[in-house]
């Protein structure tokens, strides 16, 4: 009976010794917030929320922070388009990651537009400058990855010749109609914010009427069209020479 006695006494102290370690320390988590984004906020529907590179910081009474890995988010599963946020919560605390889910990819990416500036009156046999501006109109979080520009003449007046070329960024001089497209072999890098424009030298060598399209399209590295992004049919009319 008295080492039973004992025994309860000494564990009773050391439960009231660690209460009053836990009482005097008095420090308490305040709030969780994230101080790091993850890397992908925009997602598809069907996809998981990732969480690499979101960084959660624990915030504590006594003025003390740490970064904590063992928090919980509310959304494991495929993600829906009315999805907005994330819940990310830690001992009772939370915070909100703010994410954006598109219906598609082609949500995600920005949209484009091929202008054709204004010229003078197009006459048959000299060389005429045309700009042509390759733009973003509705910007958006993805741009393209490995694009080339594609000229393609669709009709144009009976034994007549056309010839379309641009001058690159190493001075040579590119034949867009016999390459079939302005860029580096293999595309280049569409920035979802794009404003550029590559004046085109056009030279027509009879009066009458030429279409030819423009396409912007994502290839592979053997120059294969995968995907088109923009494209634009241009109509120009051309006099004979003076």
């Amino acid at each position: 009976m008295k080492k039973t006695l004992r025994f309860c006494l000494i564990s009773c102290a050391a439960v009231f010794s660690l209460f009053a370690l836990t009482a005097c320390s008095g420090t308490t988590l305040e709030s969780i917030s994230i101080t790091t984004n993850p890397n992908k906020t925009e997602y598809v529907v069907g996809e998981s929320f990732d969480a690499e590179g979101m960084v959660v910081t624990a915030s504590y009474s006594d003025g003390t922070v740490e970064v904590i890995d063992d928090y919980t988010v509310d959304k494991t599963g495929p993600l829906e388009a009315e999805d907005t946020s994330i819940t990310v919560s830690y001992q009772g605390k939370i915070a909100e990651v703010k994410i954006v889910v598109k219906e598609s990819e082609n949500d995600l990416h920005s949209a484009y537009d091929i202008i054709v500036g204004e010229f003078d009156e197009i006459k048959a046999g000299v060389d005429n400058v045309i700009g042509i501006t390759l733009k973003s109109t509705d910007v958006k979080g993805l741009g393209y990855d490995n694009v080339l520009v594609f000229f393609e003449v669709n009709s144009k007046p009976e034994n007549a010749n056309v010839t379309l070329t641009a001058t690159d960024s190493n001075d040579n001089v590119v034949d867009l109609i016999e390459t079939g497209f302005w860029g580096p072999s293999g595309g280049f890098e569409l920035p979802n914010a794009y404003n550029e424009t590559t004046d085109v030298t056009a030279n027509f060598s009879t009066e009458g009427t030429y279409t030819f399209m423009i396409k912007v399209c994502t290839v592979d590295s053997g120059n294969n069209i995968l995907s088109t992004v923009c494209a634009e049919t241009i109509t120009v009319n051309v006099s004979a020479a003076a």
